[in-house]
């Protein structure tokens, strides 16, 4: 007879097996080899006209030696500096020129670069990796110009004591194997190295034979085939690159670890040796990390953020070609310490080891790592970047018995791992302990770097401060997306004006709007079994009144914790049971609702939310802990130099009172611990309502299906009676001015350059000015005005960008730059020169056309997966563009013309009356009487 546990554990596979189909990527995948060694790994998805092409290297920070560490990564930035028959520049211009993105990443095992771009481009993607694989040019001056850059981007690492913590712990726990150093090496190593060095490691590891092109998208497989033969195929392959001996020797003892440097929260950070990517206990081990940290529901959450001693907590499974970590790790909330911390996360290892899971905790686990395989479906460069991942660490045919190895995982072999692998003797252990809070520094007025007057010559909507942190979980998320599914043809040398090849198939939305007033916009796509959704209620921080005070963030953080029928818990638990995601979040202008789910529990999804937003109760104890946490957050915002120059910039722009004034830190750590449940309830009863409602969902369920859900789920939902249209108010020009602030222990300075942008969304003149700030700084930084000439040119930065947050109201244009301070006064000095000149003298006529069909090609491929048209689709609703906008961008941008784009750079640019921010160390003081004149 079968136990409970038995048929939970039997229903659940069979299920699996169902699904197995849907969710592997392998399907329909086909494999090649040249002559010449070369691995192509296609696979048709004939969704959208886009192409995801890959070229994936085995060599990373693994293959280097002491003295050289580094290299990998600095190979991949001299890469982009010209080959035989393409200048440096022009590989990334000719992307840019057909609407593609480009880029490219190293990791400890292998090295890879991708483009993004419409089908009838395959051609020339293929041409222009082909002539860099054994073509590419090394020359000494480049080398020089670019170390710089290198330079600026360890330096924005640096700043974060997560990023330090991460590389101590590594470097401890590895002291013989190539995992030991960051992968983007020991700067002593870094600015060490040759030209010749780079050329011979180049030559030993980027060759055919060590090579897989993969291929994902709108394509033939045949043609596609013989045009990577005709690109690649007569490339000679080299020597076989040497293996890499070095093994760790067993750890028989722990290790412990401390950092010390300025900051606001304490950090713990535990790993574990685990094997290799090839050993069958890997998959048992994803288990064991899903069921400590998978959302909220999980063990360490449940135990250190919910209980008020962590911020945020997770688990991570690093598995590599070689045998590799386990970690763990949290950060604290304020007055907790890592003791307790340690405490906490070993006391829920400890149980997993004495007690398997249980069955519904175990299919939870599955359900969500198979959710996001399917969900993986959704994107052809998600499939790739897995199926070029998995060739280069063991085989890509192991994607396809990865889910059946899941089905076959048992509570015992989640406790055995535990047991076997998360031991005493294995363990690291690293601990970051502030020496104190950073302390945000301004000269006195009058003093260097003091308050000066002087003269100098499709954003995402607006956040009045980025509440970006890069945690250590911020970080184990970032390293899951590169190693498994999110848990959530012209001639080349032609220039010709490209046409726009961009999708013309008519996109046909239905759009329905209930009696209660809430607008539903449903488009079916069958290609995938899942559904995205996209949302937005007229409840966002612009409706607080006086002593509200981030009322409205608090109110819609508490939606999904505790309703009249589910705790919290319940809740995170029922959503995390389908492998969905479902977020409610207040910004300036809005409350946002983002989704995703299987297809076949999109009825489920949608009664949560209903649940969510009609019936939440505001429980006190977990008001207090969700307080507790925003307090700790905006802590930690102090240890950024970035964040702290972005808040004073908008406090300068915007007046105390205004919707985009975000205040100072400490008053809003002190509002957060003011409100209380009552203020919670009138915010949400005054205006949580369906009317302003708007409901966007895309995926394999038809129109009528959605309708009758969401009918049923939020048709009976009165309206509100405090509903009112938003309204952010303009603001006058302000007189410019500068401020500096000292963040000690940084490596790098953050510069923020702006002014109130005066152009609102639906303003006509929107399109040419998107288009001249794409020239000036908002593409890519390879291609930009400003990214050629103070990255390119001058080596000063690794980023620099420039935006308008046009959206309902006349939010900031910015441009952002991180420099090593003794950099920053230079590279903001090139950019004020380069706004002047844009303001000045204008575009070119070739630089309008050229931004045109980048932006046209850039907008149509967010058409190509589900949460891409579900965003484009509420956008086009929330801003009153038209439900035809999803056709009609195109045409709207292509009419732009040079003189239109000159006369917006006229209206909107305003460098005499600018705004500039600087923080960081105190070595980045700068001279202002130079900066500004």
């Amino acid at each position: 007879m079968l136990s409970r546990c038995n048929v939970v554990l039997l229903i659940f596979a069979i299920c699996l097996a169902c699904a197995e189909a849907r969710a592997d990527i392998t399907a329909g995948v086909k494999e090649t080899v040249l002559d010449n060694g070369l691995t192509i790994l296609t696979k048709e998805v004939r969704v959208a006209p886009v192409v995801s092409v890959n070229v994936f290297y085995r060599v990373g920070s693994r293959n280097e030696h002491t003295g050289i560490t580094g290299i990998s990564h600095l190979l991949e930035h001299m890469m982009f500096k010209g080959s035989q028959h393409f200048p440096q520049g022009r590989f990334e211009q000719l992307i840019h020129d057909r609407g593609g993105i480009n880029n490219a990443a190293t990791t400890t095992d292998y090295t890879y670069y991708w483009e993004l771009l419409q089908s009838d481009y395959l051609d020339l993607a293929l041409r222009l990796e082909a002539d860099r694989m054994r073509g590419a040019l090394f020359n000494a001056r480049d080398l020089v110009s670019e170390m710089p850059v290198v330079r600026s981007e360890m330096e924005g690492r640096e700043n974060s004591p997560d990023t330090l913590l991460w590389q101590l712990v590594d470097s401890t726990a590895f002291q013989a194997h190539p995992y030991q150093w960051p992968i983007i090496g020991w700067r002593s190593d870094v600015e060490a190295i040759t030209r010749d060095q780079i050329y011979a490691y180049y030559q030993k590891y980027y060759a055919p034979n060590n090579a897989t092109v993969v291929l994902v998208g709108d394509f033939d497989t045949a043609s596609a085939v013989a045009l990577v033969k005709k690109y690649f195929g007569a490339l000679k392959p080299l020597p076989k690159p040497p293996s890499v001996h070095t093994q760790e020797p067993v750890q028989r003892g722990e290790r412990t670890a401390d950092l010390s440097t300025a900051g606001s929260a304490q950090r713990v950070l535990l790993s574990w040796k685990i094997p290799s990517e090839k050993d069958p206990d890997i998959v048992a081990l994803d288990v064991l990390e899903q069921i400590l940290s998978g959302g909220r529901s999980s063990r360490i959450y449940q135990a250190l953020v919910e209980s008020g001693i962590a911020t945020d907590a997770f688990a991570y499974s690093a598995t590599r070609i070689d045998p590799s970590l386990f970690y763990a790790g949290a950060t604290a909330q304020a007055n907790r310490t890592n003791a307790e911390m340690e405490k906490a996360l070993m006391a829920e290892i400890q149980r997993v080891q004495s007690t398997p899971p249980e069955a519904e905790e175990l299919q939870r686990a599955k359900r969500q790592i198979e959710a996001a395989f399917v969900f993986s479906n959704d994107d052809v460069r998600s499939q790739a970047q897995l199926l070029g991942r998995y060739q280069m660490v063991s085989n890509w045919r192991r994607l396809s018995d990865y889910l059946p190895s899941l089905a076959r995982v048992t509570p015992a072999d989640v406790q055995r791992v535990a047991k076997k692998y998360l031991i005493p003797s294995t363990r690291t252990a690293g601990y970051f302990t502030p020496e104190g809070p950073p302390v945000a520094e301004r000269p006195a007025p009058g003093s260097p770097g003091g308050p000066a007057n002087y003269r100098t010559g499709d954003r995402p909507p607006l956040v009045p401060v980025s509440n970006q942190k890069r945690t250590g979980a911020a970080i184990a998320q970032q390293q899951k997306q590169k190693t498994k599914p999110p848990t959530s043809a012209n001639s080349a040398t032609n220039a010709a004006p490209v046409p726009d090849r961009s999708p013309r198939r008519a996109i046909k939305p239905v759009r329905y709007t209930l009696g209660n007033g809430v607008v539903l916009i449903v488009l079916n796509n069958p290609a995938n079994s899942s559904v995205s959704i996209s949302g937005s209620l007229n409840a966002g921080g612009w409706l607080e009144g006086p002593g509200e005070k981030n009322v409205s963030d608090v109110t819609a953080d508490m939606l999904s914790r505790g309703t009249a029928t589910r705790t919290s818990l319940q809740f995170a638990s029922a959503v995390e049971d389908m492998g969905a995601a479902l977020s409610i979040s207040s910004e300036v202008e809005s409350t946002r609702i983002t989704g995703r789910c299987l297809s076949r529990d999109f009825e489920k999804w949608t009664a949560l939310l209903a649940d969510a937003l009609r019936n939440p109760v505001f429980p006190e104890q977990d008001l207090e802990r969700l307080k507790a946490q925003d307090v700790s957050f905006l802590q930690q915002q102090k240890e950024s130099p970035a964040a702290l120059a972005e808040r004073e910039f908008m406090n300068r722009l915007y007046p105390e009172g205004h919707p985009y004034h975000p205040g100072d830190i400490d008053k809003d750590i002190q509002s957060y611990k003011t409100i209380t449940a009552q203020d919670l309830k009138r915010f949400h009863n005054r205006y949580y309502g369906p009317k302003g409602m708007i409901l966007t969902v895309v995926g394999d369920v038809t129109p009528e299906q959605v309708k009758a859900v969401v009918e049923q789920q939020l048709g009976g939902w009165p309206a509100q009676d405090g509903y009112r249209q938003t309204q952010i108010p303009d603001v006058p020009a302000r007189n410019s001015s500068f401020d500096y602030i000292r963040v000690p222990d940084k490596s790098q300075t953050n510069a923020v350059y702006g002014w109130p942008g005066g152009l609102k969304r639906s303003d006509k003149t929107y399109y040419a000015a998107v288009v001249m700030n794409e020239i000036l700084g908002g593409g890519s930084v390879l291609t930009s005005r400003l990214g050629q000439s103070i990255r390119g040119k001058m080596g000063l930065v690794y980023d620099v960008g420039t935006g308008f947050q046009a959206t309902l109201g006349e939010g900031p244009w910015e441009a952002t730059l991180g420099a090593n301070p003794a950099n920053a006064e230079k590279a903001v000095r090139e950019l004020i020169r380069g706004v002047d000149l844009m303001k000045s003298k204008g575009p070119t006529q070739e630089e309008v056309r050229v931004a045109k069909q980048y932006i046209v090609g850039v907008l149509s491929l967010r058409l190509a997966t589900n949460a891409g048209v579900a965003g484009f689709l509420l956008s086009s609703e929330f801003y009153n563009l038209g439900l035809d906008y999803l056709n009609t961008f195109r045409d709207l941008y292509g009419s732009v013309t040079a003189a239109q784009v000159t006369e917006a750079a006229r209206k909107y640019l305003h460098p005499e009356s600018a705004t500039l921010v600087v923080a960081g160390p105190a070595e980045s003081f700068p001279d202002v009487t130079k900066i500004s004149q």
